[in-house]
């Protein structure tokens, strides 16, 4: 009988010391989460691509691409009048270019 009240403390207190190990673990795992989230989150934003407006901006030829011509005596020619398309950007990269109607000149149109 003796030796079977002993074998159950010992099995007692392994379990006590597997539980705190275990938590002990489960906090260190934790705390190296917390500490490397802000890192991972820098990272993932350097990678992600920004969406650009070119609404009331001069036609860029390298940002945009010019799918129809407005006439509009009010805006100046050149301008970006309609934006169609979403154009976005990666470290100043164009990928891929916003689809735009830009202004014309009066003058052009009634030469036409």
């Amino acid at each position: 009988m003796e030796v079977k009240i002993d074998q159950d403390y010992h099995i007692e207190r392994d379990l006590v010391r597997f539980r705190r190990l275990a938590l002990l673990t489960l906090h260190f795992e934790l705390w190296m989460i917390i500490v490397a989230l802000p890192h991972v989150c820098h990272s993932v934003d350097i990678y992600i691509p920004t969406k650009y407006d070119p609404t009331n901006e001069e036609f860029n030829p390298n940002k945009n691409n010019a799918v129809f011509q407005v006439p509009d005596p009010k805006k100046s020619p050149g301008m970006v009048v309609v934006w169609l398309k979403s154009g976005y950007t990666l470290h100043d990269r164009i990928i891929p270019p916003a689809e735009v109607g830009v202004t014309v000149s009066m003058e052009s149109t009634k030469a036409d």
